[in-house]
Formats: C-alpha cells, sequence, structure tokens
C-alpha cells in the first residue's frame, strides 16, 4: 500500500472517530475503554481524561476539556502540525519543516509528559 493511500484511510479513520467521540459522550459507563494504568495502579497516565478533553473541545467547551486533560490542550498544536506535515508529503508531496527530527524537541515533550504525569498524581493537582 502506498504512503498516499495509507495517509488517506488514515485521514478518514481519523475523521470518523472525531466524529463519534463528538457524538458520543466518554466517561461512565459507555462504551470507551478504561485506562489500565489507573484500574490496575490507581495513577493517572498522560493519556487520562484524553476522549474526555477531546470530546469537550470538538463541542467548543475549552475550560472542560484543560480540566480533563491539560496536556492534550497544550500539546494539541504540536499535534495538529506533526498531522499536517504527514499529510502534506503524503497527499501532495509538499516537504513542511518537520520538527519531530530535533532531538532537543524531543526531549522537551518527553521531560512535559513526565512533568505533567508527576504532577496529576500528587495529591494538590486541580484537576478533576
Amino acid at each position: 500500500m502506498s504512503k498516499k493511500a495509507i495517509a488517506k484511510v488514515l485521514l478518514v479513520f481519523g475523521i470518523v472517530g472525531l466524529l463519534f467521540i463528538y457524538l458520543v459522550k466518554p466517561g461512565g459507563d459507555g462504551i470507551y475503554p478504561k485506562c489500565p494504568t489507573r484500574i490496575f495502579m490507581g495513577l493517572n497516565c498522560p493519556g487520562c481524561g484524553t476522549l474526555r478533553a477531546v470530546h469537550s473541545l470538538l463541542h467548543l467547551n475549552f475550560k472542560e476539556a484543560v480540566k480533563f486533560n491539560l496536556l492534550l490542550v497544550v500539546l494539541l498544536p504540536v499535534l495538529i502540525y506533526g498531522i499536517t506535515v504527514y499529510l502534506a508529503e503524503a497527499l501532495f508531496s509538499k516537504k513542511l519543516p518537520d520538527v519531530f527530527n530535533n532531538r532537543v524537541f524531543l526531549w522537551v515533550i518527553i521531560v512535559l509528559i513526565i512533568v505533567f504525569t508527576v504532577l496529576r498524581n500528587i495529591p494538590f493537582y486541580p484537576a478533576g
């Protein structure tokens, strides 16, 4: 399968996935899976709350999205840019600057994820 075909499939699945998250609210006893880190260790992983945050963002509720997963909201522009870089190259053969091959950038992201994970698992973290 070509890179262009893979990009098209990923784009369609991404759009369908976002539509599903928009329509079906996460949380409670719904159809979404529970976090294994939370179940087995009682800790919040860096991804805990991501589905609820995405649902909130899709409904333009930014305050609620920040409450569910601050890291997602902060790193969303980076994620969107990464997807744009991939799709631009795969679908249109356009090369955009790729910051993801920069070691310093990647280490900053890794440190942010670690710090966020530690902070959200200490008692005074202000998340709900």
